[in-house]
């Protein structure tokens, strides 16, 4: 089980280093932060909707990674 771990850990920060190092494009920080993009091919381009919808992603995600974390707690502490 440990060397599970380590893999994950290797993998991760592997792909932390490697991707931004091999990518060919790169914004600059006064586009990411002052650029919003409603181009998105779905007719939405209310600006505070886009907004909400992003938080909201953003929420299913950790919101995701917290469950699925209680579900295997819950699976290494039941009782035999």
């Amino acid at each position: 089980m440990v060397i599970k771990k380590y893999i994950l850990y290797v993998g991760t920060f592997a792909l932390v280093i490697i991707i931004p190092a091999v990518a060919t494009e790169r914004a600059g920080t006064e586009f990411i932060f002052t650029h919003l993009n409603t181009d998105n091919g779905m007719g939405i381009h209310n600006k505070a909707y886009i907004l909400a919808l992003g938080l909201l992603m953003s929420q299913y995600s950790l919101m995701g990674y917290d469950a699925s974390t209680h579900m295997v707690q819950l699976v290494y502490s039941r009782p035999i």
